[in-house]
């Protein structure tokens, strides 16, 4: 006997037995701000991308995110205000060690929730904060004394280095003089402006030296 027409539409399908689930590609995610504030062209290396900044249009044969970020927070002359102030507060934060974003900061909340079931930090995260401290104090100590970025390659200073601390890395003259500086400036700049936002009468002035 012919079975009656059934209405497709009218079966309840069960989707998590009989549709496929997506694959987690897990990994490292990617630069929050591609397409957003600069623009990817051609992938020359891993994590290495030749981009282009989307306000000023300058392009970076080689860039990497943490390059386009200090040309945001520092060089961008056609870059909105708040953008830049967006940046220089990343770059600040990073340099202290803190966390811009939320994603970042949840991951900071689990790491403190770990640390509060063992009772104790990290070794790994305690030498992290170390380097860290060592690496802002490589970068007052050059700036302040004036000392030439290509020391810090240098052999004896390397040996120096690694006898008080052996499991330090020192940066390059590249990092050292570039990110690194930049971050440090960048928390100097937000320390004047908290400190600027909680006076009153402030006269601005300009001093002009005479030499005879």
């Amino acid at each position: 006997m012919e079975q009656p027409f059934q209405d497709l539409t009218t079966i309840d399908i069960p989707h998590d037995e009989t549709l496929p689930k997506p694959k987690n590609k897990g990994g490292k995610p990617g630069w929050f701000g591609w397409d957003k504030y600069a623009k990817k062209l051609k992938e020359v290396s891993p994590s290495r991308w030749c981009a282009e900044c989307l306000s000023c249009h300058i392009i970076w044969p080689k860039g990497s995110p943490q390059e386009i970020e200090v040309h945001l927070a520092f060089e961008c002359q056609k870059v909105e205000p708040s953008i830049r102030d967006f940046f220089l507060q990343r770059l600040a934060a990073k340099a202290v060690n803190q966390n811009p974003t939320s994603t970042e900061t949840n991951v900071n909340k689990k790491r403190k929730s770990n640390a509060t079931i063992s009772g104790q930090q990290k070794i790994t995260e305690f030498g992290e904060s170390i380097d860290n401290q060592i690496d802002r104090a490589l970068v007052k100590a050059f700036v302040i004394c004036g000392i030439p970025w290509h020391i810090i390659e240098n052999p004896f200073f390397i040996e120096l280095i690694k006898l008080l601390r052996s499991s330090y890395q020192p940066p390059s003259r590249e990092i050292l003089s570039g990110r690194l500086l930049a971050q440090e400036s960048a928390v100097v700049n937000q320390q004047v402006i908290k400190h600027l936002t909680h006076q009153q009468n402030l006269t601005l002035c300009k001093l002009l030296f005479y030499i005879h």
